[in-house]
């Protein structure tokens, strides 16, 4: 191996990334590749590609980390409810929180920072809160505090149409002394309006919220 002036490739002693420290000075095979030897945070030595290395989340660890979300997304075989929808439940809550290569859902919930509180780390206890909670077919859990943790205090089993109430980009309209989505007020008695009809209404801004509401269509029949 030929070592190589740590400028040439961006990477010197001592610089970290995520878990890892460089530990050595980077060197090359004199053929464009470039090497470094990382200490981990565990305290296992590797070496590592330094291109791998400047990648963001790329190399992050000397393998711990997926070793650890492995570790805590592993079937709990002592319960004998692996079959049991709860645990397909179970599963993909805390995969939402935990597993950082499921970009689709990580970053709306572990990337802003949404956990499972410890005592839910246990299928069993989960299990238990839900059957006593109101856990039934055609509802899914639902977060009360949509910025906060999966905790048996944020947490209740909802309709679709009450989960969708209760996303972060609901459209709230304060009228009549309460606040309420777009969706429950096409449903009050005092809405003469469709729920498109109503939204753009509001968008449009030229109406105070009770007119937004009560006011009916011009092409209404």
């Amino acid at each position: 191996m030929i070592r190589v002036r740590e400028e040439a490739c961006g990477v010197k002693q001592g610089d970290k990334f995520e878990r890892l420290e460089v530990i050595g000075c980077p060197f090359s095979n004199g053929k464009g590749r470039w090497w470094a030897v990382c200490l981990c945070e565990c305290g296992n030595v590797i070496v590592s590609d330094v291109q791998n290395l400047k990648k963001p989340n790329h190399t992050t660890s000397c393998g711990c980390r997926h070793k650890e979300i492995t570790r805590s997304q592993k079937p709990n075989l002592k319960h004998g409810k692996t079959d049991h929808p709860l645990y397909s439940v179970w599963i993909g809550m805390r995969r939402r929180c935990t597993d950082e290569k499921d970009q689709e859902h990580f970053r709306r919930y572990g990337g802003r920072g949404i956990s499972v509180c410890d005592e839910w780390q246990d299928f069993e206890a989960f299990y238990q809160w839900a059957i006593a909670n109101g856990c039934k077919p055609g509802l899914t859990i639902d977060r009360r505090d949509n910025d906060g943790n999966y905790e048996p205090g944020n947490c209740r089993w909802a309709t679709d149409v009450e989960q969708s109430r209760n996303i972060s980009t609901n459209v709230l309209i304060a009228a009549f002394g309460e606040t309420k989505c777009v969706s429950a007020w096409v449903e009050d008695e005092r809405c003469v309006v469709k729920h498109h009809t109503l939204l753009g209404r509001v968008h449009a801004n030229k109406m105070t919220a009770e007119q937004c509401i009560t006011q009916p269509s011009r092409n209404r029949r």
